[in-house]
């Protein structure tokens, strides 16, 4: 069973406050083994807006098993 649950900003970000969580995601990814990519960042900042990140990290993922002929 699939819940969906409404998402909105928890908190308005500085300029500051919003690249001290995007560090603190990409050292996560990082220490993880995952590269830290441009598509990673505009997903971490659409979530941290409020936004669903859903619809961009699909495409990103269909990106990489179109690169690498996977079904």
């Amino acid at each position: 069973m699939t819940t969906e649950s409404p998402r909105g900003p928890r908190r308005t970000f500085t300029d500051t406050a919003l690249d001290v969580e995007l560090a603190g995601i990409r050292t996560s990814l990082e220490l993880g083994g995952l590269e830290w990519t441009p598509e990673a960042e505009e997903i971490a900042r659409t979530v941290l807006a409020g936004g669903d990140g859903k619809p961009l990290l699909n495409a990103f993922l269909a990106k990489l098993k179109a690169e690498n002929g996977i079904d």
